[in-house]
C-alpha cells in the first residue's frame, strides 16, 4: 500500500519528534503492508515553512537510514500545504512540494472557519497545471454541517483524501459520521494515515479502518481508493472521478 499523507520526517513540524521514533514508525508501517510513504510535512505560511529544497534533503537522509536499518519501505517527497494567498505562485516557482513531483498537491483548509474563496483557489490551482487533493475533509466543521460543501469542491475539480482512521472514530463522532457520508456519496478518492506518531494509525487500527471502509463502499471502490488511485498519484497518472451520489436513501 501507498500512504499519501504522513508526518514521518522527524522534528520539522508537529509530527514525530526524533529519528528513533521515525524508524519505529517505519517498522510498524512495514508490518501493516505499507511499501511507500509520501512524507507531507506541514507548510503554513509564516508559521511552519517547509520548502521543497529542504524536504528533499530530509527525505534523502531518511531513506538512507532506512536502507542502513534494513527497513523495507521508501519515502518520497510531498507537503501538506495550508491554503495561503500566494499558493499558486509558490507552486509555479517550484518552492513547494507536490506529491512525488506529480501534478497532485495536498492542500489543507482551516478546520473551523470556511474561507470565502475556496472554489476560486481550487480553480486557480487547476489553471496553474496542478490537481488539488483536499486533506481530511471529514474533519472540517463546515463539511460536517453540510455535505454539499464537499460536493462543490469535487465538482470544481478537486479530489478528497480521507484520514483512514476517521471511520473508526479516531477524530471524534462528528468526523466519523461525516467520513461515512462522504464515502457513501462517492466523494472520497484517496486515503492517507496522517500519522504524526508511532502511537497512532500504524497498528491494528489501520486494518480495522480498512475493513470498515470495505463494508461501507464495497470491494471495487475500496480497491480504487486504497490501491489504484494512490499509484496514480505516485506515477502522475489520471485519477478516475467517481459519479457523485447526490441523493441517498432516507436511512443512509
Amino acid at each position: 500500500m501507498i500512504d499519501i499523507h504522513s508526518h514521518v520526517i522527524p522534528a520539522i513540524d508537529d509530527g514525530c519528534s526524533n529519528i528513533n521514533e521515525a524508524l519505529d514508525m517505519m517498522r510498524m508501517a512495514v508490518a501493516c503492508g505499507i511499501t511507500k510513504i509520501i512524507a507531507t510535512p506541514h507548510f503554513v505560511k509564516d508559521v511552519c515553512e517547509n520548502y521543497k529544497s529542504d524536504i528533499l534533503v530530509y527525505v534523502n537522509s531518511l531513506n538512507n537510514l532506512l536502507r542502513i536499518s534494513g527497513i523495507n519501505v521508501s519515502i518520497v517527497c510531498g507537503s501538506e500545504i495550508m491554503i495561503c494567498p500566494d499558493i499558486v505562485d509558490l507552486l509555479k516557482s517550484d518552492k513547494l512540494c507536490s506529491l512525488n513531483n506529480s501534478r497532485y498537491v495536498l492542500i489543507e483548509f482551516p478546520m473551523n472557519v470556511k474561507i470565502p474563496n475556496i472554489l476560486k483557489v481550487i480553480n486557480d490551482v487547476l489553471v496553474a497545471g496542478f490537481i488539488p487533493i483536499i486533506a481530511h475533509p471529514e474533519r472540517y466543521l463546515y463539511i460536517q454541517k453540510n455535505i454539499d460543501e464537499a460536493i462543490k469542491y469535487v465538482e470544481s475539480g478537486a479530489l478528497l483524501q480521507l484520514n483512514l482512521s476517521s471511520v473508526i472514530g479516531d477524530y471524534g463522532d462528528d468526523a466519523k459520521v461525516c467520513a461515512i457520508k462522504l464515502l457513501k456519496h462517492n466523494l472520497i478518492h484517496l486515503w492517507g494515515s496522517d500519522t504524526h506518531s508511532f502511537r497512532r494509525v500504524y497498528d491494528n487500527r489501520l486494518n480495522d479502518s480498512l475493513n470498515e471502509i470495505k463494508k461501507i463502499i464495497g470491494i471495487d471502490m475500496f480497491e480504487q481508493i486504497v490501491e489504484v488511485n494512490p499509484k496514480c498519484v505516485l506515477n502522475d497518472k489520471e485519477i478516475k472521478i467517481f459519479e457523485i451520489r447526490h441523493k441517498l436513501g432516507f436511512f443512509s
